[in-house]
């Protein structure tokens, strides 16, 4: 298990990216409370995590649910542009997985990623 220990909270991070990152970076947005992990593979293609302690508004409730660890449900939705997105709450922090990319992954590719955030 893979964690970073940062605006004081213990914060998992996937173990499995499908491709090799050329960049990795994160910052933290004071204003909304969040962290904003991101890699990079050149400019085609992003994986951004976010995670924050309070229920972000843009948790709607909308998608398809997923059961994703013991006490965990996930919701799967898919933009209007194609790119896959997971929400889901562990451990008392809220996530959101954004996947953007020219060849997007399948659902059970983004499930992957996920698993390996456990």
């Amino acid at each position: 298990m893979k964690q970073l220990k940062i605006f004081g909270y213990d914060v998992k991070v996937p173990t499995y990216i499908p491709f090799k990152p050329t960049k990795e970076y994160g910052w933290i947005d004071k204003e909304l409370n969040q962290l904003q992990i991101s890699y990079q593979k050149r400019f085609s293609t992003e994986l951004v995590i976010y995670v924050t302690p309070q229920k972000p508004e843009y948790f709607s409730g909308k998608g398809e649910k997923i059961h994703l660890f013991e006490n965990s449900i996930g919701l799967y939705s898919v933009s209007e542009s194609r790119d896959p997105r997971l929400d889901w709450e562990l451990d008392g922090l809220y996530y959101s997985l954004e996947y953007v990319s020219q060849d997007p992954p399948t659902k059970s590719e983004i499930l992957k990623i996920v698993k390996s955030i456990k």
